[in-house]
Formats: structure tokens, sequence, C-alpha cells
């Protein structure tokens, strides 16, 4: 039987999450700055609402409440207008740690231009995997760095109900409405579904969209090994995803902003639990220990993915032992070969 290998697992998935790993602070600040909300205010009223409707006898996903909150506002003009290009807009205004996004190019040109790497194509391919809104990291200046980002998402149009929401006959189907103001919820990406995006990026569905992430599929098939991930997050909403990595083989950190004192000891007790291999200021400058700590971290599985795919060269080509290379300053030291085999 012939077995054929649709991917070569020789891709390296730099998996971020967004809010305090990349930026400094949350995407939904120049929103908030731009419609005079206190953010303070803004989150305490998400962090009643769960509460709230239990008392009316209705459960609310806490992960999600803060996405209806925000269509709440613009439904009532305190976000007035907003749609998903306003979102874009707010992505460009985004403050970066020092050294990114240009730190995702350099480790990925790096591995790419080592010429033992180079021989078995490895790449680094950078993911975003966050519970904020994806419209605002596509406007970001990271955007066109990254692969793929899985992020909560916004409607402007719905579809028609009723006798309209069929099929025409070319397939698509009719939009009601001209007005782009956000309306409703999309799709959610919370602490439980980042995990979801990860064994969509293990098993290659984002590049071949016929994969079902629920489907079987053998290890030694999927597109990005588990331990092919390095996951670099921040919080406790990123807890399943160093698990699903850790646990598996991959790596993981986690960052802090150092002028932060409580975000470092949110982030010490990650490290101190064993969650994260290693934590680190989140300073991605040439030098840095983050810098430092990922590169390591990138070339070693890259070592790891040359030693596995070369063990099975020589496994498939029944390679045999070599002979002693002849010393040309002792004639007698045996026959010159250059070890292969007959």
């Amino acid at each position: 039987m012939v077995v054929i290998q649709v991917f070569q697992q020789n891709v390296i998935a730099m998996v971020w999450d967004f809010d305090r790993t990349l930026i400094r602070g949350y995407m939904q600040e120049p929103l908030f700055a731009d419609h005079n909300i206190d953010p303070g205010a803004f989150w305490k009223e998400v962090n009643a609402l769960p509460a709230r409707y239990e008392k009316q006898g209705l459960r609310v996903a806490r992960e999600s409440a803060y996405l209806n909150h925000i269509l709440s506002y613009a439904w009532t003009g305190k976000f007035q207008g907003l749609s998903n290009e306003m979102l874009r807009g707010y992505g460009a205004r985004l403050e970066f740690y020092d050294g990114m996004p240009d730190f995702m190019d350099q480790i990925a040109e790096s591995i790419a231009t080592d010429e033992e790497y180079r021989r078995h194509d490895i790449t680094v391919e950078h993911y975003i995997v966050s519970t904020g809104l994806l419209q605002i990291i596509e406007g970001s200046a990271v955007r066109d760095t990254v692969k793929d980002i899985w992020a909560s998402e916004f409607i402007e149009e719905p579809l028609e109900v009723g006798g309209h929401l069929r099929f025409a006959v070319d397939g698509n189907l009719p939009l009601g409405g001209s007005d782009k103001t956000i309306t409703q919820v999309g799709y959610v990406i919370e602490d439980t579904t980042k995990t979801r995006a990860l064994f969509e990026i293990n098993k290659g569905v984002n590049v071949e969209r016929s994969v079902d992430v629920n489907g079987v599929m053998a290890e030694g098939e999927r597109r990005v090994p588990f331990t092919n991930m390095i996951c670099i997050a921040d919080g406790p909403s990123d807890v399943p995803m160093f698990s699903v990595v850790k646990r598996s083989g991959g790596k993981t950190f986690a960052v802090y902003d150092p002028r932060d004192t409580k975000h470092f000891e949110q982030v010490s007790l990650l490290a101190e639990q064993e969650r994260v291999i290693s934590s680190f200021p989140a300073d991605y400058s040439h030098g840095s220990e983050a810098w430092l700590w990922l590169h390591r971290a990138a070339t070693q599985i890259a070592d790891s993915i040359v030693e596995r795919r070369e063990a099975a060269l020589r496994k498939a080509t029944g390679s045999g032992p070599a002979h002693v290379t002849q010393d040309p300053a002792d004639p007698e030291s045996g026959p010159a070969s250059n070890g292969s085999a007959l």
C-alpha cells in the first residue's frame, strides 16, 4: 500500500495572544476614547451581566457577554454607527510592544535563510488567537505578518428572514438593508474555543478547507504537529491553550508588561504552576530576553524537524553502515569511501 503524506510537517507555528501580549493594553481602548466611554465602567457593567441575567433565570456566557454589550452600546447610540470599517481604523492606532511586529519577520527570516533548514523547506508561520475583535486586529500593523487570525467577529448586514431566506439561482443569499452598523455576533472565540483554533492549525484546516477539524487524522498526517508549536500569551484565558500545547510536546511562554506589577504577578503564577516553560518581559527588540528565548525555541524545533526528516530519509533509502574513510597520511588506514551503500 502506498501512503501519500499530504503535509511535510516542516512548519513551525508561533501562536500569539493579542491583548497585553503583542500590544501594551487592550485593543478596545481607541473605541472607548473616541466615544468618551469610561473603560472601567464598561467592563464593570460587563462583569455584572451574568449575575444580573441569572436573577431572570437566564444563563449567559461570560466570555461573550462583552460582545453583546458592545452591540447594546451601538444600538443605543453610545457607539454611534460602529462598523467593521471603524473597528479596522481603531486597529491602525494600536501601540505594539518594542520590537513588534518586526520581530515576527526577523524570526521567520532567520529560519528560512539557514542553509540546513532551507534544505528541508522549514518555515515559520505566525498566528493570532484572541478573545478580542478580529476586525481591529485586521486593521493593525501586524496583519501582513501573520498567516491567520482567530478572534470574535460582528455581522453588519443580517440576511433577510422569512421567504427571502433561500439560495438564489447563483447560490448567493440576498442581503437586507444598507446600514453598516454592526447588528449581530457572527463568531466568538473564548477560553476553550482557543483550543479549537489550535487543532485547526494542527490539522491544516485553514490551509486545506476540505479537512474537517473533528475528523479522524493520524498524528503523522497533520500539517503542524503540536511539537512544532510555540504558544505566547499572558493571562488566565490562555490556560486551556497552554495546556494543550505543553501537554502535546510544544513550547509555551508567558509575557508581561514590565510597567505593570499586577500583570507580572499574574504571569509569575502561570510559571509557578508550570503552565509555561518560562516568562519574560514583553520586549521583542533584538537581543532582549524574549528575543533570545523565542529564537532558541524556534531553532530547537527546526533542529528536531531536520533530525526527524533525515532519520526518515535514511530509513526509506536503506542506508547501510559506512566504511572507514582512508586517512591520506596513512595509506594503510583502509580504503577511501563516501559511506554510500551498494
